[in-house]
């Protein structure tokens, strides 16, 4: 902790303890307990949110995507009044500049659901009229 200490000294930046968890590999749980008890940070579990991503040691399943599916069906239903060209920027600028897909190889169940929930809007239907 001093080090963390020395740097808010020098830096004018504090860890938020309260925001802060201590994530382990390899270490007995006796050695951890006398970490945490030195520390003020909580022990963290994966898989955890960093910035609303999913941080985890294993690959990300299908499911773990239901919050950037979600995000994106709450999206379209915003912009129902829009006109076709309004909606098709809706979609390439905040739609689909979700920073998810830049950080993460989205599974193809994934994209596929958001390039429907994407022509849905635009279409304002569930296909597009040219397959």
């Amino acid at each position: 902790m001093e080090c963390l200490k020395e740097f808010r000294d020098i830096s004018g930046l504090a860890v938020n303890t309260s925001k802060s968890s201590i994530f382990t590999a390899g270490i007995v749980n006796n050695e951890l307990d006398g970490i945490l008890a030195r520390t003020e940070f909580t022990r963290g579990e994966m898989p955890v949110q960093y910035l609303g991503i999913p941080l985890a040691a294993q690959r990300l399943l299908v499911t773990d995507y239901l919050l950037l599916v979600d995000r994106i069906a709450n999206c379209s239903s915003k912009g129902q009044v829009l006109s076709f060209a309004g909606r098709l920027e809706l979609i390439s600028s905040v739609i689909q500049g979700v920073e998810w897909p830049q950080c993460f190889p989205l599974p193809a169940a994934v994209v596929d659901k958001i390039h429907r929930l994407c022509r849905s809007f635009l279409w304002n239907s569930k296909r597009a009229p040219v397959d």
